[in-house]
C-alpha cells in the first residue's frame, strides 16, 4: 500500500512515483487516497487501466459522504470494484449503495466482529435498513467512547 503525502507532491508526480515503485517491486500497488489534491482521477485511471495498481483505498473524510465530487469523478473513470471505502462503517453504506464501491474496511471489527460482519452481510444483501441500524450502533458507540475519553481527561 502506498501511503499518501500532503503538500509536497503533484498529481503527475504521484503517478510517476507509483509507476516507478511498481516497476522496481514487480507487483501492483494499492493506492491510498486520503485527501484532495493527492492524485487526480485522470491519473488514477491511467494507473488502473495499465494495471499498475491493484486497488484503491479511498479514505477522504467528508461531512456528508453522499456529497463527494472527487469520488463521483473517480468512480466514473475507474472500475468501482477496485475502490474500497477505507474509513470504516460510517460512510460504508453510502459508498457501497450510492457510489457502487467494491467493499469497505471496518473500523470496528476488532471490538465488535459479529456486528461488523452483520453489517457486511446486510450490505451484500442490499438490506439497507438493517445495515443502517447497525451503522447507528457503531455511531452511538463512537460518541460514547469520545465522551468517555473527555470525561477521563484523556485527549
Amino acid at each position: 500500500m502506498l501511503l499518501p503525502q500532503q503538500g509536497i507532491t503533484t498529481s503527475d508526480g504521484v503517478e510517476t512515483g507509483v509507476r516507478r515503485f511498481v516497476e522496481a517491486s514487480g507487483v501492483p500497488a494499492l493506492l491510498y487516497i486520503k485527501h484532495d489534491g493527492f492524485i487526480e482521477p485522470e491519473n488514477v485511471q491511467r494507473l488502473a487501466d495499465e494495471k499498475v495498481i491493484a486497488g484503491i483505498k479511498y479514505a477522504t473524510v467528508r461531512p456528508d459522504p453522499a456529497k463527494d465530487e472527487y469520488l463521483r469523478r473517480l468512480a466514473v473513470r475507474v472500475d468501482r470494484r477496485l475502490i474500497i471505502s477505507g474509513i470504516g462503517e460510517q460512510p460504508a453504506i453510502v459508498h457501497l449503495r450510492d457510489f457502487g464501491l467494491g467493499g469497505f474496511t471496518s473500523g470496528c471489527v476488532c471490538v465488535a466482529p459479529r456486528l461488523s460482519r452483520a453489517m457486511l452481510e446486510a450490505i451484500r444483501k442490499r438490506d439497507w435498513e438493517r445495515a443502517e441500524r447497525i451503522r447507528q450502533v457503531f455511531q452511538a458507540a463512537g460518541r460514547f467512547a469520545k465522551r468517555d475519553q473527555s470525561d477521563s481527561g484523556v485527549a
